[in-house]
């Protein structure tokens, strides 16, 4: 609401805004580097569900793993916890 990035105090880390084209674009732009930096076979995601949290980001989640499966059919992506 501010601008600035919403402190998760039990992580000690920052939401981000998965709705945010240029965040989802730097997202899968280091997912491609890992793959071709270290071989990854596949994803591990997590705290997907900070979309209930913020549902205005819920879409962006959303794109977000489609566009992870799109760019890299054939990794496994696991994803923890999920929502309804």
């Amino acid at each position: 609401r501010d601008g600035r990035a919403d402190r998760n105090g039990v992580w000690n880390s920052y939401y981000t805004n998965a709705a945010a084209p240029s965040w989802r674009a730097w997202f899968l732009r280091s997912a491609a580097r890992l793959r071709e930096t270290h071989g990854v076979d596949g994803f591990f995601l997590d705290t997907v569900e900070t979309c209930l949290l913020y549902p205005e980001s819920r879409e962006g989640m959303v794109s977000l793993i489609r566009e992870l499966r799109a760019a890299h059919p054939d990794a496994v992506i696991v994803l923890n916890r999920g929502w309804d």
